[in-house]
């Protein structure tokens, strides 16, 4: 049991006092941690288990064990404590405490056996914050188990971690691990395993090490480290299977139990950062049990924290909220500040986050009357004394305020005093009403009462009302009792800044002029808003004066002569009913019509009829509107109205029935005055009736200098009626006789008159409107600023007139938006679109549509005029011309806008409308005027020979034509075809050299042979001429098509670049060398195939670890021995490996020079002096040194006898010291023999003979010293030894087919290292064939990859095992045939093989080769040599200017190659010269051959040229003869020049031949216009009688005979009919005539004459008397104009006499009123008197034609000037029109360009 101390309390205290007092300085810094601790120490009691073997009754438990004789089962007795003599078979739970006992695991914790679940708990009195936790086991780790803690005393737990062996068996869906997160919770199998046995350990952290804590105090963390109980699961015993046998054992379950030595669990008392030191936490008896090392759970707290764990702040030290300690901040609690009136506090959030986290502390129970946070304010009905502190216990101090005008029965403010009064109280007790205010009272809740009176309408001094009563005194035009009323007729009181206003209701828009007295808003007609209803709401606008507007474009015209304004019978009873249903009445013959209505646009359409051309009395005059520039007019432009002729306006809009002016705008063409001659006749509906029927007509003068007139008054018109008002248009004054007899008519308008309108305005607006002139500005086209009196009387007149405002009906296609202007209503209209509604194009545009109108762009050179149909945007178009625009030529024309005929030889009939190149030629014939054939056909379309086709060798549409044109042979006339490429032979039905194909098929063609260029093309036998199969391959190529490098060479066999392979055949593969031919190589990339332990592109080096190379079988391994060897690298050339030092031979196997000895034992050092020895140095068997001549010594060290002794040089003695050494030699001889009869030392020497054998001994040493100091080698052997050397080690290089090489060592090395790699891989596989789990399919798919990988490598080592001992059987018999021959070689001078040897020099070899000696480096030689390669790989030998054998083979068998190349060059030159010989013959022939057919034609074309010639001058003599008549009219004239001028060179013959016919009809139709001309002097002469008989009636209206002035009359006018049917015959003779010349000017535009020198000099004369003959023409037009002269003042006498007759016929009227019984004679004056006017209308009519006759003989002269000059012109073009035909006919005549 363990000790326990027992403390008194007081004692207790002192201690902790003291704990405390150390740890202050720690806490006073920074926050502060208790020390960590075991938990279990002292807590026994609160530990306990589930189970625990023999706590009950003894019980049996067993271990296992391997030992024979040791103990296995025991007995465990727990039902007392553990005690090491009296009990220690106890094992209850609190063994595990640990005690640093030496004999500690004498004791453990066991549970009950077999039982799996086991549980261990400990239970802490507060709350602790752990570590970790481990736990040491005496038995087997549990299987599975798992660790909980609780954090509210065991109410609910939380797992820690998963222990288990199989974590998915144990704990399935539980993560293994690694955690994701600090907080994670994982299953761990590392403390689960069955080793070790015991001892083993469980571990557990609270905090992952792995992870980085950046906040401890974070809620998550805190979750994890502390706790109040904490309890280990055990779920699963660690078994080792025995118990699943069925054997017969009872209790197999006895050795499996849960067995703990240890339990620790680390921790402190958890104190938040605010203690270093814990204590115990009192328990109920009042005393505590202190056990040394025990972690209490009780902390001792600082920073003004209190509580178990110093979880709260200490009472009064809650000012700021409690926090954990932090790293760098102590956190700690705030005393709170309550200014000494309060001893209790509380922590408010709120209050802290108010104050920016200052100060969150509340006080509690404050005293001396106050309240506050802090106690800092006084409380109700008591305020602070400015006298006294805020601490003061009397600082407060009672309030002094009237009860009944202050708040809360007076409440003052606690920090000044001053009363709190009520709303509407003021005082400094509160004891009054405020201003505004009045009835002071103590139930009133606000004191007093406001005054209600409207400050607006009522007095405000002194007071705003009374202040007992609250009665208001109100100001000027405001009533009632709050004076918050107006007076009718004004409003805004109270709901304005200002005082009652006016309604100021607008006159028109209002329906009155009262308004709503609280917002001013008057009562609006429709469509009106604004307060005073003076504008109009969106989408409306005010119709402006001129609103009713009618545009003379849309008027009918109407004709004075044959017009009848008719008043038409009244319409039937059911006209509403029908006119409701689209119907329109029609009175005609007496009867009425019913009319279907058409659409506004349709009528719009029928309506403007009027013709835009002129020719007529009335025409429209479009126009074009620029911008930037005022509009001066309306609509689309005017109406131009000749003298009587006028227009009628329907008008049917009217909304009310009132007073109406007219207006009439108009432009005059003249200073002439005009008069508009008005009617309104009623059209249908007759309206309201509200105005009474006006039928008068009234006349408005149109004066000369002005734009516009008003008919002011005109007529009152009724609302919804129908009326025509018809408008006749008369010239009244005639002060420019000439002048033109018309006027533009612009618009119709209608203003209503602002009198008619009964009580609208005042006078005075009235005056101002007449003053301001209204009317007229807005009358006044264009002008749009308008003064504002105007404007807005004139809106207010509209809105009452059309009962509010106008919708705007802004077309959506046409304008940009729905909206117009708010006064006159105009749309915003998008390009090109007029009208107020934005729905017509403008003028000259079209397309109306949503994106405007469009320009016509009518082409002045082919429109007729500007304007084009406003729908399709056609313009009207001269008769050549068409197109949209008339911008182009019609069908059959070219060349706008002298728009021509098409030249195209009569072989089509459309040309391009631009170049006048044909369209659509026909008969095969081609060219821009069809002049000629098309490919494959011949012939001639300008001499009309027909295209036939060519037959090369069919035609072309058979699929066999092959030529690209032919010809005829003129000698032959054969036929020859132009044979397209590949195509040769007289009909092309062959294939030419390099071309196949078969020809005999339709389709059929012949293709150049598929051979990539390699053939000659020139040679007929390189391809099959059939199949087109390549039969002669060049540059290296075969294959059916020449595709493939030949075997041997490599490359782009399509770009001819096959090149050789550059292999070794040394070093390539032996199957790729085939006996004659060179090496084969990779055909794409020249990659070379090489044998083993070959590498480079060319197989031409040995690799690493290879040599030998120039043994012709490949090179060979360097074999060098592993042991005595630096590396398996050997020189490449010699097969030298580098061996270690005392080792040689070039494999290392033998030891090298300076040593001797066994190389597979040791190689032991011969010492041997270098300088004085021969190679090899020492013998290699018993390491004596082989001394070179002249040295001697055991080293060869020392100078032989016979020599100078200086070392090493040891230059020979004199001669006679050859003597001296023939005597040593044969000193030495004897001694040899004498040594023979010396016995052996093992021999018994007699002891008598001791001294002599001691002197021969002696004697002996002496000769054995001679003999090494004489013992020279003879030179002949030394000579021959070292020629046997230099031979051996230069055979290799001189023979290398000589040298036999053993390789049965190294096929034993490959042997060797291919049966270690064999075992070497047996074991890796033996390792890898190890069990592997099924669950890992993956690892036994790639282990069976690498068994079959590893078994192919077995099975290729197999094979080489085989080859090598093929290989080196080989071997064994080379070495043995080859020593044979050795053997059997005859003896030979080796002295002269040695010189033969020393002769031959790589450096002179290498000249004699390559051009240069080898011994330079490879980068400096310029010839190469025999080691050096270039950049890639090849040998380089030789150069340009190099001499060796090798560069001047090459050089000459280049040279060849060139001879050979020049000289087919030449055979080819020769052949193609030979070719152009016979090309050139060929022509030759053909040039004559053309030569001779030219010469027929000339013959032929100066025949036709004659013959034309002649008729042309006859021709010429007709046009002169013609020109020359003097009664030919100037149009006539020009027409001719016309088509002479227009003639164009050169033109077919025919074409003159028909232009000639052409004119020549000219001829003939142009001659009656000399009747026409006789016919026009008849008219004359008929014209000058009937001015006699004018005449004679002045003479006979003396006498008054009124039945001879109606005779005259008669005759008059039918002589004027028949003059002017004369007169029309006449104009349209003319117009025939200039019609037929129009067309024959067309006809001859493209013409060509031959003309010669004399036929132009004819022309020019012929048009110097067309010149005389246009001056005759000019006298007599202006005789002509002297006669009309003379005529016109006849008639103007005329005019005179018929005043006269009118005169008298008013005298005889004044007569015949005096006799009013005779009425007869009154009837007969009034007869009289209606055709006296008659005659002077017809008199009148007479004079206008004259003056039209006088200005169309004026135009004449006119344009007889302009011709003249055009003449001129034309003169100047016919001189170089001469010169031009004289060089053409020049050149014709010489045959020449």
């Amino acid at each position: 049991m363990p000790v326990q101390t027992r403390v008194d309390a007081p004692l207790l205290l002192f201690f902790c006092m003291v704990a405390l007092v150390h740890s202050q300085d720690e806490c006073d810094v920074t926050s502060c941690h208790p020390q960590l601790g075991d938990l279990m120490v002292g807590r026994s009691g609160q530990l306990s288990a589930t189970s625990t073997c023999g706590l009950d009754v003894p019980q049996k438990y067993c271990i296992l064990g391997y030992l024979e004789d040791e103990q296995k089962c025991f007995i465990c007795d727990s039902r007392l404590p553990y005690h090491r003599v009296n009990n220690p078979d106890s094992h209850q739970i609190e063994n595990v405490i640990t005690t640093f006992d030496p004999e500690r695991k004498m004791k453990w914790w066991q549970s009950e056996n077999g039982l799996h679940y086991v549980s261990i708990r400990l239970d802490l009195e507060s709350l602790f914050q752990f570590s970790h936790l481990v736990l040491t086991f005496k038995s087997f780790r549990p299987a599975s188990m798992l660790v909980e803690r609780s954090k509210d005393n065991g109410r609910s737990w939380k797992v820690f971690r998963y222990f288990a062996e199989n974590c998915k068996t144990s704990f399935p869906g539980v993560s293994e691990g690694p955690a994701d997160s600090v907080d994670d919770v994982i299953c761990d199998s590392r403390y689960s395993g069955a080793e070790p046995s015991t001892d083993g350990e469980v571990v557990l952290k609270a905090l992952d090490p792995s992870f980085q804590i950046d906040n401890p105090y974070s809620p998550e963390i805190q979750d994890l480290i502390t706790m109040t109980n904490l309890r280990v699961n055990f779920t699963r015993l660690f078994t080792l299977g025995d118990t699943l046998l069925g054997r017969k054992r009872r209790n197999p379950q006895e050795k499996y139990y849960y067995a703990l030595y240890e339990m620790v669990v680390r921790g402190s008392c958890f104190c938040n950062g605010h203690a270093s030191q814990c204590m115990p936490v009192e328990n109920t008896r009042g005393d505590v049990f202190i056990e040394p090392g025990m972690v209490h759970g009780r902390c001792v707290c600082h920073h003004n924290t209190a509580g178990n764990n110093c979880e709260r702040c200490q009472d009064f030290y809650n000012d700021t909220p409690w926090r954990p300690g932090g790293q760098t901040d102590l956190n700690a609690c705030q005393r709170c500040n309550c200014n000494g009136h309060s001893e209790r506090c509380h922590f408010d959030a709120a209050v802290y986050l108010a104050s920016g986290r200052v100060s969150g502390g509340v006080c509690e129970d404050c005293k001396n009357n106050r309240v506050g946070t802090h106690c800092e304010q006084c409380r109700p009905f008591y305020y602070q004394d400015p006298r006294l502190p805020t601490d003061h216990p009397d600082a407060c101090i009672p309030c002094n305020c009237d009860p009944d005008g202050s708040l809360n029965g007076g409440l003052c403010d606690p920090s000044t005093g001053r009363c709190i009064c009520k709303n509407n109280v003021e005082g400094d007790r509160c004891d009054k009403c405020k201003y505004g205010f009045f009835g002071f009272r103590r139930e009133d809740p606000d004191g007093c009462q406001v005054c209600r009176c409207n400050p607006l309408g009522s007095v405000q001094t002194p007071y705003p009302c009374d202040p007992v009563t609250g009665e208001c005194n109100c100001e000027r035009l405001a009533v009632g009792p709050l004076c918050d009323q107006c007076l009718p007729g004004y409003w805004g009181l109270g709901n304005t800044v200002y005082r009652c206003s006016p309604c100021d209701c607008d006159i028109g828009g209002a329906y009155n002029r009262m308004c709503s007295p609280a917002d001013g808003q008057c009562q609006c007609r429709p469509n009106m808003e604004g307060r005073s209803c003076s504008s109009p709401t969106p989408g409306h606008f005010l119709a402006p004066l001129d609103f009713y507007l009618y545009e003379a474009e849309h008027a009918a015209p109407i004709d004075r002569r044959f017009s009848s304004l008719v008043n038409p019978t009244l319409l039937p009873q059911c006209k509403d009913y029908y006119r409701e249903r689209g119907y329109d009445f029609k009175y005609s013959n007496g009867r009425f019509t019913l009319v279907r209505r058409a659409k506004r646009r349709a009528r719009k359409r029928r309506q403007n009829q009027i013709p835009v051309l002129p020719g007529s009395g009335v025409q429209l005059i479009p126009r074009q509107r620029i911008p930037g520039q005022p509009v001066a007019w309306t609509g689309p432009g005017f109406v131009r109205l000749q003298d009587g002729w006028g227009l009628r306006f329907t008008v049917n809009n009217l909304p009310a029935s009132l007073d109406y002016a007219l207006v009439i705008r108009y432009e005059p063409e003249t200073s002439d005055d005009w008069a508009a001659i008005v009617k309104v006749v009623p059209a249908g509906s007759p309206g309201d009736g509200s105005c009474p029927n006006q039928i008068e007509k009234q006349t408005l003068m149109l004066p000369g200098s002005g734009r516009m007139s008003v008919l002011d008054p005109f007529a009152c018109l009724n609302r919804g009626g129908e009326y025509h008002i018809d408008m006749v248009f008369e010239r009244r004054t005639n002060t420019q006789p000439e002048a033109s007899s018309f006027i533009l008519i612009d618009s119709m308008g209608l203003v209503p008159k602002i009198e008619s309108l009964q009580s609208f305005c005042s006078q005075h607006s009235l005056d101002e409107f007449r003053r301001y002139r209204c009317v007229e500005m807005v009358l006044e086209a264009g002008l749009q600023v308008l003064p504002e009196v105007c404007k807005s009387l004139i809106g207010s007149m509209s809105a009452q007139i059309q009962n509010g405002a106008v919708p705007c009906r802004c077309n959506p296609e046409g304008s940009l938006s729905l909206s117009c202007s708010k006064f006159g209503g105009q749309c915003q209209c998008k390009p090109n679109v007029i009208g107020r509604c934005c729905d017509s194009c403008a003028p000259q545009t079209f397309g109306f549509g949503p994106n405007g109108c469009t320009p016509c762009e009518c082409d002045p050179s082919g429109s007729l005029g500007e304007l084009c149909d406003q729908v399709s945007g056609r313009c009207p178009c001269r008769p050549e011309a068409t197109g949209r625009r008339c911008d182009q030529c019609r069908p059959g024309y070219f060349g706008f806008p002298q728009c021509r005929p098409c030249q195209c030889n009569g072989m089509a009939d459309h040309c391009d409308p631009v170049t006048g190149v044909c369209l659509g030629c026909r008969d095969y014939s081609t060219g821009p005027n069809c002049e000629r054939c098309e490919v494959g056909y011949i012939g001639d379309p300008i001499f009309r020979e027909p295209c036939e086709p060519c037959l090369c060798p069919d035609t072309q549409d058979s699929g066999r034509y092959f030529a690209s044109s032919c010809s005829k042979d003129d000698n032959t006339q054969q036929l020859r075809c132009a044979c397209n490429p590949g195509h040769t032979g007289p009909r092309c039905d062959h294939c030419s050299p390099g071309f196949y194909g078969d020809l005999s098929l339709a389709g059929g063609s012949c293709e150049k042979c598929r051979c990539n260029g390699n053939i000659d093309p020139r040679d007929r036998n390189s391809c099959d001429s059939l199949t087109g199969e390549c039969l002669r391959c060049l540059h290296s190529t075969y294959g059916s098509e020449c595709q493939y490098c030949k075997p041997g060479y490599y490359g782009d066999a399509l770009a001819q670049d096959c090149k050789a392979c550059a292999c070794d055949p040394r070093g390539t593969e032996i199957t790729l060398c085939p006996v004659g031919s060179p090496c084969r190589c990779d055909q794409a990339t020249g990659t070379c195939s090489c044998r083993r332990g070959v590498t480079g592109p060319l197989c031409n080096e040995c690799e690493d670890g290879f040599w030998n190379f120039g043994s012709g079988s490949g090179c060979q391994p360097c074999a060098c021995d592993s042991a005595n060897s630096l590396s398996n690298l050997c020189n490449k050339t010699t097969g030298q490996c580098p061996c270690q030092p005392e080792y040689g031979g070039r494999q290392c196997d033998e030891c090298g020079e300076n040593y001797f000895g066994n190389p597979d034992l040791q190689c032991i050092s011969c010492d041997c002096n270098m300088e004085g020895t021969v190679r090899p140095a020492c013998d290699p068997s018993t390491g004596d040194c082989m001394c070179r001549p002249g040295v001697t010594g055991i080293f060869c060290d020392e100078c032989a006898p016979g020599h100078d002794s200086k070392f090493p040089e040891c230059t020979p003695c004199h001669a006679c010291s050859v003597l001296w050494a023939a005597n040593m030699t044969d000193v030495r001889r004897a001694m040899e023999k004498m040594r023979t009869l010396v016995p052996r030392s093992n021999d018994q020497k007699h002891p008598a003979y001791t001294p002599r054998w001691k002197k021969m001994e002696d004697m002996l040493s002496t000769l054995d010293w001679l003999r090494n100091a004489t013992a020279l080698t003879p030179p002949e052997v030394m000579d021959v030894e070292d020629l046997c050397t230099r031979i051996k080690m230069l055979k290799d290089s001189i023979d290398p087919h000589a040298i036999l090489i053993d390789t049965s060592s190294l096929l034993n090395t490959d042997i060797d290292n291919i049966k270690y790699e064999f075992n070497r891989l047996l074991d890796r596989l033996r390792d890898k064939i190890k069990p592997i789990p099924i669950s890992d399919p993956k690892a036994i798919k790639e282990t069976l990859e690498k068994i079959k990988k590893y078994h192919a490598k077995d099975e290729e080592a197999q094979k080489q095992m085989k080859r090598a001992k093929d290989m080196l059987q080989s071997s064994k018999d080379k070495r043995r045939e080859a020593k044979e021959r050795l053997d059997n070689c005859p003896k030979k001078d080796w002295a002269g093989l040695e010189k033969k040897v020393k002769a031959l020099s790589v450096a002179n070899l290498n000249e004699d080769v390559c051009g240069a000696p080898g011994d330079a480096k490879c980068s400096e030689a310029k010839c190469g040599g025999a080691l050096c390669r270039d950049a890639l790989g090849a040998r380089e030998c030789g150069g340009p200017t190099c001499k060796g054998s090798l560069p001047i083979s090459q050089n000459a068998s280049k040279l060849a190659e060139e001879a050979e190349n020049r000289t087919l060059q030449l055979l080819q030159k020769m052949k193609d010269s030979d070719t152009k010989i016979n090309k050139a013959k060929q022509q030759a022939q053909d040039t004559k051959d053309q030569a001779e057919k030219m010469k027929k034609k000339i013959n032929d074309s100066k025949d036709k040229f004659e013959k034309e010639k002649n008729g042309t001058k006859e021709l010429i003599k007709r046009v002169k003869d013609y020109l020359q008549d003097e009664m030919v009219a100037p149009e006539d004239i020009e027409k001719l020049a016309r088509a002479v001028l227009a003639i164009k060179l050169p033109a077919p013959p025919d074409v003159i031949r028909l232009m000639i016919d052409k004119i020549q009809d000219i001829l003939v139709n142009c001659t009656d216009l000399k009747e026409d001309l006789n016919k026009l002097q008849d008219h004359v002469k008929t014209a000058r009688e009937m001015l006699e008989k004018a005449k004679e009636i002045q003479e006979k209206t003396k006498s008054v005979d009124v039945g001879d002035i109606k005779k005259a009359i008669d005759d008059a006018e039918k002589t004027q009919d028949e003059v002017k049917k004369n007169l029309e015959k006449a104009k349209r003779d003319k117009d025939n005539l200039d019609e037929t010349l129009n067309n024959i000017e067309k006809k001859l535009s493209n013409a060509e004459i031959n003309l010669d020198p004399q036929r132009v000099k004819d022309l020019l004369d012929a048009t110097e008397a067309l010149k005389k003959k246009m001056e005759m023409n000019k006298q007599q037009a202006k005789d002509a104009k002297d006669k009309a002269e003379a005529a016109k003042a006849e008639a103007d006498g005329v005019q005179k006499d018929l005043a006269n007759v009118t005169a008298l016929f008013e005298k005889l009227k004044r007569m015949g009123t005096n006799q009013s019984a005779n009425e007869v004679a009154n009837e007969r004056l009034k007869n009289i008197t209606m055709e006296a006017e008659k005659l002077a209308k017809v008199v009148q009519d007479k004079m206008k034609q004259a003056e039209d006759l006088e200005r169309k003989i004026e135009d004449l002269l006119r344009r007889k000037d302009e011709k003249v000059e055009e003449v001129i012109k034309l003169l100047a073009f016919v001189e170089s029109l001469r010169k031009e035909i004289a060089d053409k006919a020049a050149a014709y005549i010489n045959c020449s360009n």
